[in-house]
């Protein structure tokens, strides 16, 4: 086991309180990004969730990605790439969270030889990778990605370790919040009146409250009302949280 420093126990100890205090699964994710690097360092980073119940490894469904330090075109590379890479694919199947170091899977010249290398890693002048690809009692939850360049050098043991601690704990509260997603999400559908229900369809296709209260034939004010209760039954203060819980069903 490598050696730790008062300050570093107590970081690991920030991010456990982070992550299990955060109130939203997206929070949970963009904290651990960049608490982490107080003691993992790296260039670039991502989080990305996949869609629970996926039982194909050969099938990676994402449901919620979250970068940093990963410029636009990119982020939207990695979507296309990212963890529909054989090597991820292949520790998707396994029946619990795991470490991966890229170096060890993969021999260097031949990775070179890899369109993601080519189209992702070439450009931005990325060498290493290193992460978690997280996975609860065989169910794939998600994959942390990390990435350096020459300068930094490769993933170390500790650094590895210090992953290998927190595994288990980033798949419990993920599941925890998908699971509590879900939860909420039904109770919303339960609860709902047949003009709440037809008003949220609108807000998901978008429709303004003027064009609500035209079609439904009643009045702006009356529409407002509704939304509220629809935002409160949900649990939610906006449209674009109704809609995110929405899609997370």
């Amino acid at each position: 086991m490598p050696n730790f420093k008062n300050n570093e126990v107590q970081t690991l100890s920030n991010i456990l309180l982070d992550m299990y205090g955060a109130a939203e699964l997206e929070e949970l994710m963009d904290l651990f990004l960049s608490d982490i690097r107080a003691l993992i360092p790296y260039d670039q980073s991502c989080f990305q969730v996949l869609e629970l119940g996926q039982q194909k490894p050969d099938e990676v469904n994402v449901k919620m990605s979250v970068y940093e330090n990963v410029q636009e075109k990119y982020r939207r590379l990695f979507e296309d790439f990212g963890s529909d890479q054989g090597h991820l694919k292949n520790l998707l199947a396994c029946k619990d969270s795991i470490v991966y170091l890229e170096s060890d899977l993969i021999d260097k010249d031949i990775r070179k030889d890899i369109e993601f290398y080519k189209k992702y890693y070439k450009p931005q002048n990325l060498e290493y990778a290193a992460g978690i690809v997280l996975i609860k009692e065989g169910q794939s939850l998600g994959v942390i990605s990390f990435f350096r360049s020459e300068q930094w050098g490769d993933f170390n043991e500790k650094e590895v370790f210090i992953l290998d601690v927190l595994k288990s704990h980033i798949a419990n509260a993920v599941i925890d919040h998908m699971n509590m997603r879900k939860s909420e999400a039904s109770l919303g559908d339960q609860i709902l009146t047949s003009r709440e229900r037809e008003i949220t369809e609108l807000i998901v296709k978008g429709c303004t409250n003027e064009e609500i209260a035209k079609m439904l034939f009643i009045s702006v004010s009356t529409t407002k009302k509704h939304i509220y209760n629809i935002f409160y039954k949900y649990g939610v203060h906006n449209r674009v949280a109704l809609i995110k819980k929405l899609h997370a069903k």
